[in-house]
């Protein structure tokens, strides 16, 4: 089991020097990722439903600001040597596939080839149609966007032809350190989201479920993959958690059961930074230190 770190980047969390600390410190501790979500904007009245909280509430408030994720993961490979970098996740449709593909391969030839880049499809009505997008064509617009970076990153001459993007004729350099290029981690609990995973990722992150609920979802992705000709034994299942499940040594090793192989520490959007130092540092002698020597 390896443990990651989502780094806060909002509220108390924005200013530079403290990303750095707690950047620094995870590395020095031994945590194997820092992350980031991914937001643009928030509606100043939110009426979807947050689909990963049973109330549908979200969890961080709208009034906080909130950094980009890949400019946080800039600064973080500036401060760390060799510690990964993730995205949980970044709302693909949200920005233009060339673009995106763009940071994606810099950040990883800036990093030395540390990035892991966790997607997702979305789910904020209200925040796609700010961004000029349509909820309804997510799906199939983020099939097309990962489609088209990957011939980005892997083709000397990239074109690509669809619905939602069109284009050749251009050249793409740098391509990213990682070959083919980085770990795709496609959140989402659901079945579609699943489909997705095996179809266009090289593994999944999922979020705040229960070791059983993990251990269901880990059988069908090992028969999706079975379906597919791909090795489930190469695809790592990944988890960020809250406090609906306790973090301790028993309950991980269940995770490690389900067939987890990642997950991050629980956060608290309303730390600051040195509560933030403090929790990762009484998780790693209490739990994360334990795990490994067992």
């Amino acid at each position: 089991m390896r443990f990651g770190v989502h780094l806060v980047a909002a509220g108390k969390m924005i200013e530079g020097e403290k990303i750095a600390r707690v950047a620094r410190r995870a590395e020095e501790l031994g945590y194997d990722s820092l992350w980031v979500s991914d937001h643009i904007v928030f509606p100043t009245v939110l009426r979807s439903p947050y689909p990963y909280s049973p109330d549908g509430k979200l969890p961080l408030d709208p009034t906080n600001p909130l950094l980009e994720p890949f400019t946080v993961l800039s600064y973080a490979a500036g401060v760390t040597k060799t510690i990964k970098l993730g995205t949980s996740v970044v709302i693909v449709p949200y920005r233009d596939p060339l673009v995106t593909a763009k940071i994606v391969s810099s950040l990883d030839v800036l990093s030395g080839g540390r990035f892991i880049f966790g997607v997702g499809v979305g789910w904020l009505d209200e925040e796609f149609k700010v961004l000029r997008q349509n909820l309804r064509d997510r799906a199939p617009q983020t099939r097309e966007a990962l489609l088209a970076m990957q011939a980005c990153w892997t083709q000397e001459d990239p074109e690509f032809h669809g619905k939602f993007f069109d284009f050749s004729g251009i050249k793409f350099a740098p391509k990213p350190k990682q070959k083919p290029y980085p770990p795709i981690w496609f959140g989402g609990n659901s079945m579609p989201a699943l489909k997705r995973a095996v179809e266009l990722g090289t593994g999944w992150h999922a979020v705040w479920m229960t070791p059983e609920e993990v251990a269901e979802k880990a059988a069908i992705l090992r028969e999706l993959c079975r379906k597919a000709g791909k090795n489930f034994a190469d695809f790592p299942l990944s988890i960020n958690v809250n406090h609906k499940v306790p973090l301790t040594v028993e309950n991980v090793k269940k995770y490690e059961a389900a067939g987890v192989s990642m997950m991050f520490m629980p956060r608290s959007f309303q730390a600051d930074v040195d509560t933030m130092i403090e929790n990762m540092e009484t998780f790693a002698r209490e739990v994360k230190e334990p795990v490994e020597r067992g």
